[in-house]
């Protein structure tokens, strides 16, 4: 991870992950990248929606808030 000067964060793949919409699990193996960046804000593929849509529903079946289940964060970001 960079620290950015305002304060942000950019996190990178690793070299040679599939990016999400390229392989089928692309965007599952996408997700701890998420949690790791802490988004206040994102643009997210609708494969990256989908995989947000069924993690929501695992972390909430686990009694896990969703917010920090998916995006490390208490609140969810603006997507």
């Amino acid at each position: 991870m960079t620290r950015l000067l305002d304060g942000g964060t950019l996190v990178q793949m690793p070299t040679g992950m599939p990016l999400v919409g390229t392989a089928a699990a692309a965007a599952g193996d996408a997700m701890p990248f998420v949690v790791a960046a802490r988004p206040t804000a994102l643009v997210a593929t609708p494969a990256l929606v989908d995989e947000f849509a069924a993690a929501a529903d695992r972390a909430a079946a686990h009694g896990v808030p969703v917010p920090e289940a998916l995006f490390g964060t208490a609140a969810a970001p603006l997507i």
